[in-house]
C-alpha cells in the first residue's frame, strides 16, 4: 500500500483514495457502516495511518508534487523500462524548475546498489521514503548528501546510486 500510494501521489493528476484506505481497512467501504476505526488500536494500523498523515502533507508542502500537472512540463521519465527488477524512476518540475525525483521499487527484495540518471549534477538528499520504520517499513535509507558521479546513465551525463528499499519508493531533491 505504501509504495503504490506513494507512486500515485508523485505521478500527474489529483489524488484520490477511498474512505478507510488510511486506517487500512480489510473491507471496502460500506456507505452503510462507519470507518473501522478499532483497527487504530494496532500498532500497524496506526503506522499505515501516520504514513498517510505524512505523506499527505509531504504532497501539501512540495510543489513539484502537485502542480503543472496536465501538461509535459512537470513531468519526464528518467528510466521507465526496467521490466525486470520492476523498477521506475521519473521527474516532478514546478512552475520554478524545482525539482522532486522519484524512484520506484515494485519487487519485494531490495537493490542496495541501484543506478540511475539524474539531470544535475550535485548532491541530492532523501526527502521523503514510504520505507521509513515509522510507517512499518524495514528503515532502508539513502539519507542526505547523495552525490552524483559522472557516468552517463539513461541519457543524462551524470547518475546516482542508491539504495532501494523493497516495495519502496523514495524521493530526492
Amino acid at each position: 500500500v505504501r509504495a503504490f500510494l506513494s507512486y500515485m501521489m508523485a505521478h500527474p493528476g489529483k489524488k484520490l483514495t477511498f474512505m478507510g484506505a488510511e486506517l487500512g481497512q480489510f473491507d471496502e467501504w460500506n456507505s452503510t457502516e462507519e470507518l473501522q476505526w478499532g483497527l487504530l488500536q494496532y500498532e500497524k494500523h496506526q503506522k499505515l495511518n501516520h504514513f498517510f498523515a505524512d505523506i499527505n502533507k509531504f504532497y501539501r508542502d512540495n510543489a513539484p508534487m502537485h502542480t503543472v500537472d496536465f501538461n509535459w512540463e512537470g513531468f519526464n521519465w528518467i528510466h521507465h523500462d526496467d521490466y525486470t527488477n520492476s523498477v521506475i524512476a521519473f521527474k516532478r518540475t514546478d512552475s520554478k524548475g524545482e525539482e522532486i525525483i522519484a524512484v520506484c521499487n515494485f519487487q519485494p527484495i531490495k537493490y542496495d546498489k541501484y543506478r540511475i540518471g539524474v539531470p544535475k549534477h550535485g548532491v541530492y538528499d532523501e526527502v521523503f521514503t514510504s520505507d521509513a520504520v515509522e510507517y512499518g517499513g524495514t528503515g532502508m535509507l539513502n539519507g542526505k548528501g547523495i552525490k552524483s558521479e559522472k557516468r552517463r546513465i539513461h541519457g543524462y551525463e551524470h547518475g546516482l546510486c542508491l539504495k532501494l528499499p523493497p516495495l519502496g519508493v523514495i524521493y530526492l531533491k
